[in-house]
């Protein structure tokens, strides 16, 4: 009886700390247009991987403005996608060299992605925050849509393991 008690225990605690971290790792992220038929304006998305929590971030907090700020895009090592009729789509490759500048000091892999776009959306709708950990997505590629108001939604075929993935 003891024995199986442990067991059990050792087991749990197995299950618990790896459903805990779940394994950080890096998607490919493209981010396109919603509808390539469409003459759509131009839209700037930026990229922010991080560590930490997300409602510190400087993308939580920033408004459009932020996009024209080089300082702060720097200071967030933000990776800068412009979308137009002739470049609908634009691909984060899993093994980009951001996603490097993206690990902490200490070399851990970052735990989020910030999306941001220009547009005349509200704030709550031109930014996506996009969990990294392995358990949160099927698959290895998440697909950003912008529309034609520069809102950011994450495409259907993007298979989530989490109801509320991302998490609000």
């Amino acid at each position: 009886m003891m024995r199986t008690m442990v067991m059990t225990t050792v087991m749990g605690a197995g299950l618990f700390l790896g459903g805990c971290g779940g394994g950080l790792k890096s998607y490919e992220i493209t981010v396109k247009y919603a509808d390539t038929n469409a003459a759509a304006a131009p839209r700037t998305v930026a990229l922010a991987g991080f560590r930490g929590v997300p409602t510190d971030h400087v993308m939580a907090k920033a408004g459009n403005a932020w996009l024209l700020d080089a300082k702060a895009k720097t200071d967030a090592k933000a990776m800068t996608i412009v979308l137009n009729s002739g470049a609908p789509a634009s691909v984060l490759a899993k093994n980009d060299a951001k996603w490097t500048e993206w690990k902490s000091e200490k070399g851990e892999k970052p735990e989020y992605v910030w999306a941001f776009a220009n547009g005349s959306g509200r704030q709550d709708e031109v930014k996506v925050l996009l969990p990294l950990h392995a358990k949160a997505w099927d698959g290895d590629k998440i697909i950003l849509n912008v529309d034609a108001d520069g809102n950011l939604k994450i495409d259907p075929s993007t298979p989530r393991k989490l109801d509320r993935n991302p998490p609000e």
